[in-house]
């Protein structure tokens, strides 16, 4: 293939772009293998993952852990101060789900009891968890409710852990326990590199990033009642704020 001017990993990740947008890759088809590309375009195999890297910064495409490289639909994320990411999959005809990975007692470190204004070393519950679209494992999340304030939380969510639910909703959780309205009280976003923890649980490249977004959300009367980290995979979500709220 010839194009003057272009390189060749550019042409192919062009040629591959250009599939994707035409539907004839569509969003869950897992591309060729390096060297069938390699052959259909007539190089090698490094330039052929040349162009496949820059389809995957484009979030164009995502590399799962030992199961190759398939076609992405990137995930918009409205975040006001009450919009859920459920929400978001149900809008877009996605199936959300959720696996409740962990529950557990502990002792709030200096970080989570400021986030949450109880004292250090107060008892919180930390409820681990994995969010998905169609499948697809979407955000790793660590949400810290305090104690004290929700006394029965932790058999709440300890009912629900084992096994992937569609019925999983923090909202009606909190509700039952006479929560019935919360909001973001603050939000802060970085990028950084996956613990294993999250490479396995979403399914991602050890060389992907991820954003992390740190929650703090409150009730009625600004009481924090959860705080949350979660991590997702750069490449499957972008984000989009929503300040009218």
């Amino acid at each position: 293939m010839a194009n003057a001017g272009v390189t060749l990993w550019r042409q192919i990740s062009e040629a591959l772009a250009s599939e994707i947008e035409e539907e004839v890759l569509m969003p869950g088809d897992r591309l060729p293998s390096s060297a069938e590309l390699g052959t259909r375009f007539g190089v090698n195999r490094l330039t052929v993952l040349k162009a496949i890297s820059h389809l995957q910064s484009e979030g164009l495409v995502r590399t799962e852990r030992g199961g190759g490289i398939y076609v992405e639909k990137i995930i918009p994320y409205r975040m006001g101060a009450r919009t859920r990411f459920e929400e978001n999959l149900l809008e877009q005809n996605r199936s959300p789900s959720r696996e409740i990975l962990s529950v557990e007692q502990r002792r709030a470190s200096k970080r989570i009891a400021s986030a949450l204004q109880i004292k250090t070393g107060d008892p919180v519950v930390l409820v681990v968890l994995v969010t998905a679209a169609d499948g697809l494992p979407v955000s790793y999340n660590q949400n810290f409710f305090p104690q004290s304030r929700l006394p029965e939380i932790y058999d709440s969510f300890h009912r629900l852990s084992g096994t992937s639910r569609t019925d999983i909703s923090t909202r009606a959780i909190l509700a039952s326990h006479g929560v019935s309205d919360f909001r973001r009280r603050s939000i802060r976003i970085r990028g950084r590199t996956p613990t294993p923890s999250e490479v396995a649980h979403l399914r991602m490249a050890p060389s992907e990033t991820v954003f992390e977004v740190e929650v703090n959300n409150v009730d009625a009367q600004n009481v924090p009642v959860v705080h949350g980290i979660t991590a997702f995979c750069s490449t499957r979500v972008e984000f989009v704020m929503e300040l009218d709220e």
